[in-house]
């Protein structure tokens, strides 16, 4: 049981322990009150001023907004045209051959087969002068990519490699003079598929008035009487494509 004694030692404790708290909060209290009496003073001496400034700051920056996406139709239009980046107006591109196309447009092509070697054809192409502006240390960024749906599959490779024998080798006056040759075969590459056209780009450069490339194509026996169609994808400065495609017709002389 709790004497008397005790019972008075802690109730004291307990009065001193919350005249103690009571006096924290007033301390408190003084010492937060002035701050929020001047916060709210400055509010209402200049909280409408700083909201008036806030919506104006955000009608400049929508307005700006609407002017960077609002272009005027003019520009859109010489800005995609394609007559804004080449010389001669429409931007240009012609695919031929060394033979002149026939009534229907088809290029007809004449090869011997049978040869050690596949015969080939060159596929030319031109196309149109840029602007100058477009024209980089006097470089023209034009190039093509070609592409058509024939494939050939590669059998085993077969070369001739001439063999010497500086002890008994005769000489000329170009050299050295093989005493026979050797047969070598590879067939490291047997059965890998390969596109007729290789789809390497070509880049064009300045020839006469136009910008001129071409591309080597080989062809096979299994061609003999096919059409063969040639896609090409020109582009001028990666700034505009232009699509093209030539027919051509194998024919065995």
């Amino acid at each position: 049981m709790i004497t008397t004694s005790k019972f008075y030692l802690l109730t004291i404790i307990k009065l001193l322990l919350q005249v103690e708290l009571v006096e924290i909060k007033e301390n408190l209290y003084e010492l937060i009150y002035p701050h929020i009496l001047n916060f709210r003073n400055l509010w209402y001496k200049y909280g409408i001023c700083i909201f008036i400034i806030m919506r104006v700051l955000l009608c400049f920056f929508l307005v700006v907004l609407l002017i960077q996406c609002e272009t005027p139709t003019d520009e859109v239009e010489e800005t995609n045209s394609i007559e804004s980046y080449c010389i001669t107006g429409d931007c240009i591109v012609r695919l031929y051959t060394e033979e002149n196309p026939d009534e229907n447009g088809y290029h007809h092509i004449y090869r011997t087969f049978g040869g050690t070697f596949p015969p080939r054809f060159d596929l030319n192409i031109e196309s149109s002068l840029m602007k100058d502006k477009y024209v980089y240390n006097n470089v023209y960024n034009v190039f093509s990519y070609f592409s058509s749906k024939w494939n050939y599959t590669v059998d085993n490779i077969v070369f001739s490699l001439p063999l010497y024998n500086p002890f008994q080798s005769l000489y000329s006056y170009n050299g050295i003079i093989p005493i026979r040759d050797t047969i070598v075969t590879i067939d490291y590459f047997k059965g890998e598929i390969y596109p007729v056209v290789q789809e390497t780009r070509v880049y064009h450069s300045l020839k006469d008035d136009v910008l001129y490339s071409k591309k080597i194509i080989p062809l096979f026996e299994e061609m003999i009487g096919d059409t063969m169609t040639v896609y090409s994808d020109t582009s001028f400065d990666s700034k505009i494509h232009i699509l093209d495609s030539i027919k051509i017709v194998i024919h065995e002389n």
